[in-house]
């Protein structure tokens, strides 16, 4: 294990001091985002008006338009004609709710995890269509049963828990440098809190940096421009790592794992930096989940979405040797870091 930890030491200093200006804030509810279903669908009902209904709710961020169809008697498609929740963190969301309400012609089905109200605005507008179509709401309620819990036994080199922009580049890092990682997170999907961010970075000592016409900056300069808004109440050693790092960490992100930066927008002008020396992810932080879950996909990371670690697993030497957790299931995993 301790390999792979000075490695991945920039990487995690890099995304600790991400400068996000917060613009919605990701539900706290854990939730089942896929849940497996083991039933039948419930039988056809025929007390609804078949045809079309399009539909109009809040969502989180705004109003959402969604469009219902009934054929025979049934929920036969679901689709989302328009919305502006937040990219990546309500994926999920919109693209699993209405799937499962088809599936088993049931608005019974459970939330996204970190997406909760997204999710409840699309029940919500099935259910608002269900009554436009003069349809009874309990007709459609149906419960879900989830299959029997099972109880999972994992091995892996790197067990990496939250993913967050710590957690997925520590992930990606740990994988390029041939490990084989598993990656908790107890939401439906990857980001923290920066998909929900600007998505702003220092990039100091980077090519971007260079690129976009700055070429003295020094680390000296960071560091002081660091002390002096921090009231030299910062930890200097820390920091002149990660001044050191950043412009190496910040080029692995673009060129390996594919996060694109705001080029045409330019370096940030900000009075507290001797020199400019801050760069936007192009598509804000949602921009930056986007670049790394695709990323990830691509990879030989097992990515454990809705599982929350519950525990550490420590040795007779006081060392952390692994995790329990358990998912939205109800499963429960032990897993072990060789």
């Amino acid at each position: 294990m301790k390999k792979y930890f000075k490695l991945l030491v920039s990487v995690l200093l890099l995304m600790g001091l991400l400068i996000g200006c917060s613009t919605t804030t990701p539900d706290d509810e854990v939730v089942d985002p896929d849940p497996d279903t083991d039933v039948e669908t419930p039988p056809v009902t025929d007390v609804v008006e078949d045809g079309t209904y399009e539909i109009v709710v809040n969502g989180h961020n705004g109003l959402m338009t969604l469009r219902v169809v009934f054929d025979g008697g049934v929920i036969a498609a679901v689709e989302i004609v328009d919305h502006s929740e937040t990219g990546v963190l309500s994926d999920p969301a919109l693209d699993g709710i209405p799937k499962k309400i088809v599936e088993f012609n049931s608005v019974a089905v459970d939330n996204v995890a970190g997406a909760t109200v997204t999710s409840a605005a699309i029940k919500l507008a099935v259910r608002n269509a269900i009554e436009e179509a003069g349809g009874d709401v309990d007709d459609f309620n149906e419960t879900l049963v989830k299959p029997d819990s099972e109880s999972k036994t994992l091995q892996f080199e790197v067990i990496v828990v939250g993913a967050g922009a710590a957690g997925v580049s520590a992930a990606l890092k740990a994988e390029e440098l041939g490990a084989d990682v598993v990656l908790l997170e107890k939401t439906g999907m990857i980001g923290g809190a920066l998909v929900v961010s600007g998505g702003n970075q220092v990039v100091m000592g980077s090519q971007l940096q260079i690129e976009a016409g700055v070429s003295d900056d020094t680390v000296a300069s960071m560091v002081e421009d660091f002390l002096n808004n921090g009231a030299h109440l910062n930890d200097e050693e820390m920091l002149t790592i990660f001044a050191e790092n950043v412009g190496t960490a910040t080029d692995w992100l673009n060129q390996y794992v594919g996060v694109e930066f705001n080029m045409e927008g330019g370096l940030h002008k900000l009075a507290e930096y001797s020199y400019d020396r801050e760069l936007a992810y192009l598509g804000g932080g949602a921009g930056f989940m986007r670049s790394t879950l695709e990323k990830i996909e691509e990879s030989s990371i097992t990515l454990l979405l809705g599982t929350k670690a519950t525990e550490l697993k420590v040795n007779d030497e006081g060392h952390v040797v692994g995790v329990l957790a358990e998912d939205t299931d109800g499963n429960s995993y032990d897993i072990t870091a060789k």
